[in-house]
């Protein structure tokens, strides 16, 4: 047939072909056909779209919608409960005062070391046997432990290393939960702190002992120092960047010690004040089990499919559509991110010095929240030799606490100047003028007369130094990566309770430590308002000890990059 005719030229059949394959090639059409469509129904539609998902990032599906509600009333819940367990030795632990030894009255000017010397007086001349003062008659605001059991005067002293044991046990918690929260998730291991945490009080308050109170209570402040540690890095994970200061500022510690002050008057005794922590702790436990696993953490442990799925359940409790397509888009960005910085390695302390910075990070953390645990809790549980009610200094020490947490709100919310080092700066400034004036107080002699005063300028330093833990927990969170980000904040637990061992020191001594942190401070660590939280480790090449890659071949004197020797070296 000739060329004329409009037919083709004859071409060879290869192997395969054939009609059996037909059928085969058809599938194979429709399966790139279907490939291609979901790739159109993915694919931006403009360049705008495309610039929005190339910068989306996990922190764009964190809203604060009713999710975010849900997560602040946990927070509530949770702070009263860890709130209560720190402040109860405040209630539990206050020494009674003599009302009487014998027929010794003591007037209201006599102080409780003119009242307990003479009863040692009394005690080393035999009063105690010969009816002189056989039974001092006690008086307390609160029936506390010492009350109960008898500690007084000297033997104060008992429950006051009672204080220190439990004491440890808040640091042993934050390290052990804080790195099993790194590893197992969460809320899954705050919930089972929380749990033991309550048994433990329940248990307490059928003691007859200080020993065992002391033991039980050791092991009440293990778990409630895991939920702590925990629950500020939960708490910042599940809110918006921009949101989480003022927050943590509105949902303090601050009003709930006016709340605790108000239980403990109501319940007159330490047992009753413990059952009474329990139930109010109930609906928290039952919280966490409704709440999902922080995003976050399943991004960060690479299940994804896990962190898809929590997201999504967010959106349908906040009422809100989500965009799949942009969140599949994110997850698996950050999967390749992960992959590329992390190949299941587990991280520990030592990561919290990786780089240089972080060394700075770290020590200015640490050192800021020992220094301020320091003057909190020398102050703190030394409230009862403050004049006045120990009720109503904690009321007016949680109103001026949470005075200046709305007022750091307001002013977060309003000025984005004002960010984490600012707030560290201003509480250390009114601290410090607070210190150096009961220092001088006490140094000149007037403590008695001017006992007013020095019970405001107390007061008032106890409450800054909420600003300073919420600033130094927030920037702690805000510093480091997800993968490490619960271990600066148990290690800064671990500084704050080893300070809280000290004997109340000097405050003298504490303005020193109060100048001191705040310039150490400012020049270590960098303002984080406003920023995306980091996800992933810093590359090798930026560690504080890398070695020196031992394939890397070093160019001969004299020689360029490309191998030529240059022209200084021909010459």
């Amino acid at each position: 047939m000739s060329a004329t005719q409009g037919h083709s030229p004859t071409r060879r059949m290869s192997i395969g072909e054939g009609p059996i394959d037909q059928p085969a090639s058809a599938a194979a059409q429709q399966l790139e056909a279907l490939e291609a469509e979901i790739d159109h129904k993915h694919k931006p539609e403009s360049e705008s779209e495309r610039l929005r998902m190339h910068n989306a990032k996990l922190d764009d599906f964190v809203y604060l919608g009713r999710y975010a509600l849900l997560v602040c009333l946990l927070s509530e819940l949770m702070i009263l409960c860890q709130l209560g367990n720190m402040l109860y030795m405040v209630y539990a632990g206050a020494a009674p005062s003599l009302a009487s030894c014998g027929s010794k009255v003591f007037s209201p000017e006599e102080n409780g070391k003119q009242r307990c010397a003479y009863l040692d007086s009394a005690i080393a001349a035999g009063g105690t046997k010969n009816g002189t003062c056989s039974e001092p008659v006690l008086k307390s605001q609160f029936y506390s432990v010492n009350a109960e059991f008898g500690y007084y005067c000297g033997e104060t002293k008992l429950v006051k290393q009672s204080i220190s044991i439990q004491m440890i046990g808040v640091m042993v918690g934050s390290v052990i939960f804080g790195n099993l929260s790194d590893r197992y998730g969460r809320r899954k291991i705050m919930a089972i702190a929380l749990t033991l945490c309550l048994i433990c009080m329940l248990i307490t308050s059928f003691t007859n002992s200080l020993f065992w109170f002391t033991f039980w209570r050791f092991l009440v402040n293990v778990f409630n120092g895991g939920t702590m540690v925990i629950l500020m890095v939960f708490i910042v994970e599940n809110l918006p960047k921009k949101d989480r200061f003022w927050i943590s500022n509105i949902i303090t510690w601050s009003p709930n010690m006016v709340l605790y002050a108000l239980i403990a008057y109501l319940s007159e005794d330490w047992r009753w004040l413990t059952r009474a922590s329990v139930i109010l702790a109930l609906p928290a436990l039952v919280l966490l089990m409704l709440l999902c696993e922080s995003p976050r953490f399943l991004v960060q442990s690479r299940r994804l499919e896990d962190a898809k799925k929590a997201i999504q359940r967010i959106h349908r409790i906040d009422g809100r559509v989500c965009d799949e397509a942009l969140l599949d888009h994110v997850l698996s960005k950050e999967e390749q991110l992960f992959l590329e910085s992390k190949k299941k390695k587990k991280y520990n302390f030592m990561h919290l010095f990786y780089t240089w910075t972080f060394t700075r990070y770290t020590v200015a953390v640490a050192f800021s929240l020992m220094v301020t645990s320091i003057i909190n809790y020398s102050l703190l549980f030394n409230m009862e030799k403050l004049s006045g009610s120990i009720y109503l200094n904690s009321v007016f020490m949680g109103l001026f606490r949470y005075s200046c947490n709305l007022a750091i709100a307001f002013l977060d919310i309003r000025f984005e100047k004002i960010g984490r080092k600012f707030v560290h700066f201003i509480a250390h400034f009114f601290a410090s003028i607070a210190l150096a004036f009961v220092a001088v107080v006490y140094a000149t002699g007037y403590q008695i007369d001017l006992s007013d005063y020095t019970r405001v300028g107390v007061l008032s330093v106890i409450g800054v130094c909420s600003l300073l833990y919420t600033t130094n927990g927030i920037a702690s969170n805000e510093l480091f990566p997800t993968c490490i980000r619960n271990t600066p904040t148990h290690l800064a637990r671990c500084s704050a309770v080893w300070s809280d061992l000290w004997t109340p020191l000097p405050y003298f001594t504490m303005l020193v430590l109060s100048l001191f942190d705040t310039l150490f401070f400012q020049f270590n660590v960098m303002e984080t308002k406003g920023k995306p939280l980091s996800e992933h480790m810093p590359s090798k090449d930026q560690r504080l000890f890398r070695r020196k890659d031992k394939n890397m071949e070093l160019l001969p004197k004299g020689s360029s990059a490309n191998g030529e020797h240059s022209q200084k070296a021909e010459a």
